[in-house]
């Protein structure tokens, strides 16, 4: 649009300068890239003198945009801020180059992501600049990989900035200690980093404003298990997510005070130990307040068991994942207790919330089942079952198809998920003859053949009719990988039904036994 003689100026070059860099920042808002500016400078020499003379668009230092434009941002920023980015990718040079590129605006970080992925390069534990020097104005440090590596000391044994407020570490073996951070508002460790209970009480006490918190795989010396002297006041802390032994979150949770809490994950061995002896112990009676609050504004909740002995315990943003390490048999009263106790601590509400109720490879007792049915309000259920390995379970279908004194199991449930790894008769019939008894779903001889599948739910002796959907998976294809695609129409004009793939639902319901080769390919 340069020289334009005898003709009318653009109207787009009227806008005041000011405005027209306000726009160009919202075009790269959206991106962490420079390289939407390089087209822009191409518009004509007006544009270009904006973009080059505007140092605040060039602060984004990306390895992913090359060498050539991390040079030009590097220069045109000048002495502002900026932000340094390198995620692994089939392209471009590994962080040790990179960062060797870039050393000497090591005193204008403002923030630092790296995350690395051995798939495109090899792990290095070398970040120039980084490892010798303390940048006074880093406000935010990312350091991921997918490698364990050897311990990594920051800042040349310095303690970090004053200012950083976003710490996220993962797999990364850092040196705490040394770092002494403080006035920290998000605290990401997911790293098997060694650092005293000390240390890290220390940490908590200097940052009063922490809002987010995330401990995992954290290494403590020896059998540390220490309380400080008083209670650390966090009272800006929304989000707690502890993934530790049982005596370290004890000793966590035991000593903070955090009246703001509306999240809260624990994920804890408990093999050998006691929930109530080892977790929930007299010294954290005052979380009680907030797992009722969590409770009472929970929208749903979920009950799991697996058959490794984990149970898994989920009420609205309250979170608890336990590896019992109890045989099957013994998961019931486990989970009955913790019901219990919640109930007693945290309310009724929890027997109003709609709960989902998911067993992978347990079949448990009738009496729990039932007990459960008289506690919770049950509106999903899940199964997952491996053909061969783990047979179907057995109590679990009987109590379904089987009512007391005219009262059905789970009378409310909604949605029933079927995980089948593979289509085999005595994982699906079981399943129909479910159906037949307790929604009157009517089968002739031919097993799965869903023609002659009839409803009667009206009649007197079925079981209300509130289920609205089936979920079958065929484990075999991960379905968390490749989605749930719904299926046109109702199962039998009354039930919806979800499966992977349109073909494997008519080859299941057609009555078919498929081979191998019958069965449709998810890749691509």
């Amino acid at each position: 649009m340069d020289g334009w003689v005898g003709f009318e100026t653009p109207a787009i070059l009227n806008i005041p300068e000011e405005i027209t860099l306000e726009i160009f920042l919202w075009v790269i808002s959206s991106t962490v890239s420079v390289k939407p500016l390089l087209p822009l400078r191409l518009v004509c020499r007006r544009w270009c003198q904006i973009v080059d003379s505007a140092p605040m668009l060039w602060t984004t230092i990306n390895v992913a945009d090359g060498l050539s434009a991390v040079q030009m941002a590097v220069q045109k920023s000048k002495d502002l801020l900026i932000d340094v980015i390198h995620r692994s990718s089939c392209k471009g040079p590994s962080v040790e180059v990179f960062l060797g590129k870039i050393q000497h605006t090591v005193g204008r970080w403002r923030s630092l992501d790296i995350r690395q992925h051995a798939i495109w390069e090899a792990a290095t534990d070398s970040y120039p600049g980084l490892q010798t020097t303390a940048p006074a104005f880093l406000e935010r440090l990312c350091l991921h990989t997918d490698l364990p590596l050897g311990t990594v000391r920051l800042f040349g044994g310095a303690r970090a900035p004053s200012c950083l407020a976003v710490v996220s570490i993962r797999n990364t073996k850092v040196a705490l200690s040394p770092l002494r951070l403080e006035n920290v508002r998000y605290l990401d460790l997911q790293t098997s980093s060694e650092i005293s209970l000390r240390d890290l009480f220390g940490i908590l006490e200097r940052s009063p404003s922490l809002v987010f918190l995330i401990l995992k795989n954290l290494r403590f010396p020896s059998v540390e298990r220490q309380s400080p002297t008083n209670p650390i006041h966090l009272n800006a802390l929304e989000y707690m997510c502890l993934e530790l032994s049982v005596s370290i979150t004890n000793s966590i949770i035991s000593s903070i005070r955090a009246p703001a809490l509306s999240a809260l994950e624990l994920t804890c061995d408990l093999r050998g130990m006691s929930i109530w002896s080892c977790l929930f112990t007299p010294s954290t009676a005052h979380l009680i307040p907030s797992f009722s609050s969590m409770i009472e504004d929970a929208h749903g909740g979920l009950l799991g068991f697996k058959d490794n002995g984990n149970i898994s315990f989920e009420v609205g943003y309250l979170i608890l994942a336990m590896n019992t390490g109890k045989d099957v048999s013994e998961l019931d009263q486990i989970a009955e207790e913790l019901i219990e106790w919640f109930i007693g601590h945290g309310g009724t509400r929890i027997t109003t919330i709609p709960f989902g109720l998911h067993f992978a490879g347990v079949d448990p007792s009738t009496e729990h089942a039932w007990f459960i049915n008289d506690t919770l309000q049950v509106r999903r259920l899940g199964l997952w079952y491996l053909g061969g390995r783990l047979p179907p379970p057995t109590r679990l279908f009987t109590a379904l198809q089987s009512p007391r004194a005219s009262n059905w199991l789970f009378p409310e449930l909604r949605t029933i998920d079927y995980d089948l790894s593979l289509y085999e008769e005595e994982l699906f019939n079981p399943f129909l003859d479910v159906l037949e008894h307790r929604y009157g779903l009517l089968s002739d001889d031919t097993p799965g053949q869903a023609d002659c599948l009839q409803t009667g739910a009206n009649e007197a002796h079925l079981c209300p009719g509130a289920l609205q959907e089936f979920r079958f998976y065929d484990g075999q294809y991960c379905p968390k990988r490749h989605g749930r695609r719904p299926i046109n129409g109702n199962f039998l004009g009354r039930f919806g039904l979800i499966f992977p793939d349109e073909v494997w639902v008519n080859q299941i319901l057609g009555g078919l036994d498929p081979s191998k080769q019958d069965r449709p390919s998810y890749e691509g």
